[in-house]
């Protein structure tokens, strides 16, 4: 079941949570040439990783989601 930016399921009788990305997800972020303040640019990538930890709920997949995130950073 996807709930917000979660998916939830059940594997041997647990309940594992995910990241749950729509379709139409676009993965736009602030270009590094723009003019916001540093702090603010170098908080995007940080913050989404805090996120992805947050909601994974087993290590393989924030590994997993953690390089899809890189490449889509780049």
């Amino acid at each position: 079941m996807e709930f917000l930016d979660t998916k939830v399921k059940i594997a041997n009788r647990r309940l594992i949570t995910d990241v749950y990305l729509k379709p139409t997800d676009k993965h736009i972020y602030v270009d590094q040439k723009s003019n916001h303040p540093t702090s603010v640019k170098k908080a995007i990538p940080y913050g989404l990783g805090l996120r992805l930890q947050g909601i994974c709920g087993e290590d393989k997949d924030y590994h997993k989601c953690r390089q899809e995130l890189n490449g889509h950073l780049r």
